[in-house]
């Protein structure tokens, strides 16, 4: 069996490019649990991340205002729930 894993996608801005980027990690078919963590940084566009979030199974954490990749990168690991 293999062992759980989250993935971390800080984003900001870039809602148009969320959508193919969530279905490629979802596409290499991991063979254990796959845990997938939006965090938007303050993001202007992201009125639709949370319909983009949802269709993958994706949780979104959403920052009210933009703290830099290194800021959402640490929001997106204090929610993940896997070993790695």
């Amino acid at each position: 069996m293999q062992p759980s894993v989250s993935v971390v996608m800080p984003i900001r801005n870039e809602e148009r490019h969320l959508r193919a980027a969530v279905e490629r990690v979802i596409d290499q078919h991991y063979p254990g649990d796959l845990e997938v963590v939006v965090v938007d940084d303050g993001s202007v566009d992201g009125d639709q991340l949370a319909v983009v979030a949802d269709r993958w199974g994706a949780e979104l954490i959403s920052r009210p205002k933009s703290g830099g990749p290194g800021v959402a990168r640490m929001t997106g690991l204090e929610a993940v729930t896997t070993p790695l």
